[in-house]
């Protein structure tokens, strides 16, 4: 892993500090968990997208069914944020470094965005027009459609952009955008470059002992050890028997 000479100061000598490399292990582990619960989010918000697109070109009726997406955008911008706050901490990895700095700037959005959901209570109780979704909007390319979709409000009427067609180019400019007031997030973009400053950071790791099961372990992306329990109180109870 990276390393560093400086030792922490202002512990007492009864109980230590944690060293730079320990803080690094546990902020590196939330990191990576922030990334693998961001991606479990937009993998389930793409298959709730796909199936409304075939509804939406069926003619049927969306109603409800378009909260589940929006719902885990929402997730997917509170998870990205984390990583960005994890990553511009991370111990011994310098925030200037190029790859720091393109992720960074590649969420500002999603800072942006999450910035709105934090403070909506505040923004809807003032006399300023509510024009926009307040759980946002999506819009998405399926097949050779764009589709978007957005819940209403109880008053007034609500406007949304949809993909941006480049016409020197020929094509949309993104595959899925999420949007929040004047917040617009690239899902696709964000998670690419997560997992690319994820990687980057990971490939420059150093140690002692590469082959060590604890140091690939590190690296590799993946949840860890999960412990799963059960609790009882007194004897067992047994399924009646069946015939």
């Amino acid at each position: 892993m990276p390393s560093n000479e400086d030792s922490t100061s202002g512990q007492s000598q009864s109980q230590p500090g944690r060293s730079p490399q320990e803080k690094f292990v546990l902020i590196w582990e939330a990191l990576k968990r922030s990334l693998l619960s961001a991606e479990i989010l937009l993998k389930n918000t793409y298959a709730e997208l796909d199936g409304i697109a075939r509804d939406i070109d069926a003619g049927k009726v969306i109603e409800d069914r378009a909260a589940a997406p929006l719902i885990s955008c929402l997730g997917f911008i509170d998870f990205a944020f984390r990583f960005k706050s994890l990553m511009d901490n991370l111990p011994m990895v310098s925030n200037r470094r190029p790859d720091m700095v393109r992720v960074q700037q590649a969420l500002e959005s999603v800072e942006e965005a999450r910035h709105r959901i934090q403070h909506l209570r505040g923004e809807l109780g003032t006399n300023e027009p509510v024009d926009y979704p307040i759980l946002g909007s999506i819009s998405w390319m399926a097949g050779n459609g764009v589709y978007s979709m957005a819940l209403g409000t109880p008053i007034g009427k609500v406007e949304w952009p949809s993909l941006v067609f480049d016409r020197q180019q020929g094509k949309w400019t993104a595959a899925h955008i999420y949007k929040l007031k004047n917040a617009v997030v690239d899902l696709d973009v964000v998670i690419a470059e997560m997992r690319a400053a994820y990687n980057s950071v990971a490939d420059s790791m150093t140690s002692p002992h590469p082959e060590s099961d604890e140091f690939k372990a590190l690296k590799a992306l993946k949840w860890g050890t999960t412990f799963a329990l059960k609790m009882q109180i007194g004897a067992p109870t047994q399924a009646p028997a069946t015939e």
